[in-house]
C-alpha cells in the first residue's frame, strides 16, 4: 500500500480471520489423475479451496499525532479459488527435466477496503473516507515452473530452474520471473560439498530491468563429520531495485551456520 502524501506510518498491527470450522467455510475438494508415458511421470489435478496465503481485506487508519503520524490495523482473510494443475518429470539423455503449471481462478473478485474516517471530521460523507479497491479480479492467471538438472561424472551437480510467479504473487500483472541456479562439487567420498554458485535473478518489469530486479547469491560449504552429523556454512547476499520482495532484502545480508544430526 502506498500511503497518501503527508502521512507517516508510526504503528502497524494485523489480525487474521480464520475460516469457521464447518463444512461451508472450511471444506476443500479436489481430484488428481496420475500416469506414466514414455519415461515421464505426469499428473493432472483440480482443487477447490482457499488460497493458503491471506490477503489484506480491510485497513483502518488512526491518527496518532498532529503532524501526519498514523497507525494502521489490517484484517486479513483467505479467499476461495479454483486451481487447475498439471506437472511432469522425467529424463532426457541423463538430463533430468520437470515442469509444472497451475491456472488459478478466484471464485469472486477480491476487494480491499481502506477506512480513513478517523482522519476526517465527524459527518464527512463515507464516499470521501471509505476507499474500496479491487486487488484481484475474477479472471484466470497462470503460474509455472520449468527446471533441469544434471549429475556430472566428476561428482559435480548443476541445477537450473525458471519460475513465473512466486507463492505470494497473484494476478496476471503481478507475477515476476525468477531464475535459480545451483552448482555443487563433492570431494573426499562426498564428505565435503562446496556450492560456489547458488542463488537467483528476479525480474519484475522487463521494460525497465535496471530498476526492477533482484539478485541473490548464496554460496555454501558443508562437511559430513560423521555418517550422522553434517555441518554447513553459507551466506546470503541480496541486491536489487524496485518493489520485488527480494529486492527489499538488500539491507539484510545473512551469514548462516547449520548443524544437522540424524538419529
Amino acid at each position: 500500500m502506498v500511503l497518501p502524501e503527508g502521512m507517516t506510518l508510526m504503528a502497524f498491527s494485523d489480525q487474521i480471520n480464520i475460516p469457521a470450522y464447518n463444512i461451508e467455510e472450511s471444506s476443500t475438494a479436489g481430484m488428481k489423475f496420475k500416469g506414466f508415458v514414455k519415461g515421464f511421470d505426469f499428473s493432472l489435478s483440480y482443487l477447490w479451496g482457499r488460497d493458503g496465503m491471506p490477503v489484506a481485506n480491510y485497513n483502518t487508519f488512526t491518527p496518532v499525532d498532529a503532524v501526519g503520524g498514523i497507525a494502521i490495523n489490517t484484517d486479513l482473510s483467505f479467499y476461495r479459488t479454483h486451481i487447475f494443475g498439471a506437472d511432469m518429470a522425467g529424463s532426457i539423455g541423463g538430463l533430468g527435466v520437470w515442469a509444472e503449471a497451475a491456472a488459478f481462478l478466484p471464485e469472486n473478485e477480491v476487494h480491499m477496503t481502506t477506512d480513513l474516517s478517523a482522519l476526517f471530521p465527524v459527518g464527512t460523507p463515507p464516499e470521501m473516507t471509505i476507499i474500496d479497491t479491487t486487488i484481484l479480479k475474477k479472471e484466470v492467471y497462470v503460474k509455472f515452473t520449468l527446471g533441469a538438472d544434471y549429475n556430472f561424472s566428476d561428482g559435480s551437480y548443476l541445477n537450473f530452474q525458471y519460475m513465473h510467479g512466486f507463492m505470494t504473487e497473484r494476478g496476471t500483472d503481478n507475477l515476476n520471473d525468477y531464475f535459480f541456479i545451483s552448482f555443487q562439487k563433492k570431494f573426499f567420498d562426498e564428505k565435503l560439498k562446496i556450492s560456489p554458485i547458488g542463488g537467483g535473478f528476479i525480474v519484475s518489469d522487463w521494460s525497465d530491468v535496471e530498476n526492477n530486479y533482484a539478485l541473490i547469491f548464496i554460496p555454501e560449504i558443508s562437511y559430513m563429520a560423521t555418517d550422522n552429523a553434517e555441518i554447513s556454512l553459507s551466506t546470503a547476499i541480496f541486491e536489487g531495485n524496485g518493489q520485488n520482495m527480494f529486492a527489499n532484502l538488500s539491507e539484510y545480508n545473512m551469514f548462516m551456520f547449520k548443524f544437522k544430526y540424524s538419529f
